[in-house]
């Protein structure tokens, strides 16, 4: 008798085997059990693909590939499984077997809509993006747009993201974090209105207050629109903002006041939420402002200057491998702190940890603690660690706070970043919001020593052409 096809439910949510949040409270048991029962049944394809997909929810791409490799040869699959695969094969960078799976799904299953949304993700993943927003325009066009599924919608948000079209993308991200609960793909995001959200109407003489929202390093990149802001003659702008960045903001001539993000105090007639403005004020990449420049405070420019006087005959470079433990995806940007020490060989450098949080314990040892030393964990402030960049001679960094932090300075800024990076940076060559940062970009989501070969032969020639 011949095998059933395995098959993929693919709802709204494309919820695959059991629900992520079950899964996330019994991932170890279910990996466990699952391993014992392919070890004991190698022919269990049923058992091989959901094995698949505890590794797939760990983002582990390569382990779920090689689950899914034996699903591949031994049991006859369904369209929706061919095209759900393609998919992790796409997200392990295996793009040749990805594409050749989606396109079977769509010819067996022409009407389709769903394969053909994978594939939209596919042309994402391989930054073809125009690609991408014309097969999701196609898609539109054959289903009801109720029936396209928030996530779909999402994908699509970041293609024009990616893509560089700002207003499309940020006017649904907008819908859907205003509107988020827990039952929407985006609900992790619901903004919570303290007042009336601005629609970009005229602000003369109304008080408006600013929320950034997300991370520090979110809040950072938007400030730029504050001159902007200025310029629409609000008759004050509140700026609600978490409190490492409150220094930041003292003597800024566009800002009233500075209040912290907790406060739930209503003192303007109008919010407006900082993903909003690229969205409110039209931008593109020709039109977006500069990065936002800071008043640093004496007292931390003096603290500075005082950390670094000891290697005034140095280079002096920041460096920053890894960020924030509990966002969910730091360790795809981030990598051992042993990919800078086999820096610290190069002649006449000097390295200082950027990183605010436990020190990796390599580097409580000589040498590596005089190679690389931890001087942020001393910061007040983010008004310190501005001040402490402005006065390095170069700065290498993950995506994370410190990048949008350190593009704001004068010092220069090489950004390292992960394979398919964020979409500020979406062709991981050049990026408008930081013209003049210098990127190196993973080709594949493997291991960074592609990248700082290339680091280490650039920063050779930097340090031997900025001898202090």
């Amino acid at each position: 008798m011949a095998s059933k096809p395995i098959e993929i439910n693919k709802n709204k949510s494309a919820k695959i085997a059991i629900g992520k949040g079950v899964m996330r409270g019994i991932q170890k048991t279910k990996q466990e059990t699952l391993l014992e029962t392919v070890k004991g049944a190698p022919e269990n394809w049923g058992a091989w693909a959901k094995l698949a997909e505890v590794y797939a929810s760990e983002k582990n791409w390569k382990r779920a590939i090689s689950c899914y490799q034996k699903v591949l040869k031994g049991s006859p699959l369904s369209p929706g499984m061919k095209s759900h695969i393609g998919v992790i094969f796409a997200r392990g960078v295996r793009m040749e077997k990805a594409y050749q799976l989606v396109e079977q799904a769509i010819q067996e299953e022409p009407s389709n809509q769903h394969h053909k949304l994978d594939l939209c993700r596919l042309h994402r993943y391989t930054g073809q993006y125009d690609k991408a927003l014309a097969l999701y325009q196609s898609v539109r066009e054959a289903i009801a747009p109720n029936i396209m599924a928030e996530t779909n919608r999402s994908n699509e948000a970041y293609v024009h993201l990616s893509a560089q079209n700002y207003v499309a993308g940020l006017t649904f991200l907008k819908e859907s974090w205003d509107r988020g609960t827990k039952a929407t793909a985006l609900g992790w995001h619901k903004r919570k209105y303290k007042l009336p959200a601005w629609d970009g109407d005229d602000l003369t003489g109304r008080p408006i207050m600013l929320t950034c929202e997300q991370g520090l390093g979110d809040g950072i990149i938007m400030l730029r629109y504050l001159p902007m802001l200025a310029a629409m003659n609000p008759d004050k702008i509140y700026v609600s903002v978490a409190k490492p960045l409150h220094r930041l903001l003292e003597n800024n001539p566009h800002v009233d006041a500075i209040m912290d993000r907790m406060d739930k105090t209503p003192v303007a007639d109008v919010e407006v939420c900082s993903f909003d403005l690229p969205l409110f004020f039209k931008s593109t990449p020709e039109t977006l402002p500069p990065p936002a420049t800071f008043n640093l405070p004496k007292s931390s420019v003096k603290r500075a200057a005082k950390i670094l006087a000891p290697y005034k005959d140095k280079l002096k470079v920041g460096v920053l491998w890894t960020g924030n433990p509990k966002f969910p995806e730091n360790h795809l940007r981030s990598f051992p702190v042993q990919q800078f020490l086999r820096l610290a060989d190069i002649p006449n450098i000097q390295m200082f940890s950027l990183y605010k949080g436990d020190m990796p314990r390599v580097l409580n040892n000589s040498p590596a603690k005089e190679q690389i030393l931890d001087v942020s964990n001393s910061d007040r402030d983010l008004a310190d660690s501005a001040a402490f960049m402005e006065q390095l001679d170069l700065i290498i960094t993950i995506d994370s706070a410190v990048a949008h932090l350190s593009g704001s300075t004068n010092t220069p800024v090489w950004c390292l970043l992960k394979h398919l990076p964020f979409w500020y940076y979406a062709d991981g060559k050049n990026t408008p919001w930081y013209p003049d940062m210098h990127l190196f970009t993973k080709e594949t989501p493997a291991g960074w020593a592609p990248v700082f070969k290339r680091v280490r032969a650039e920063l050779e020639s930097f340090a031997a052409a900025h001898k202090p």
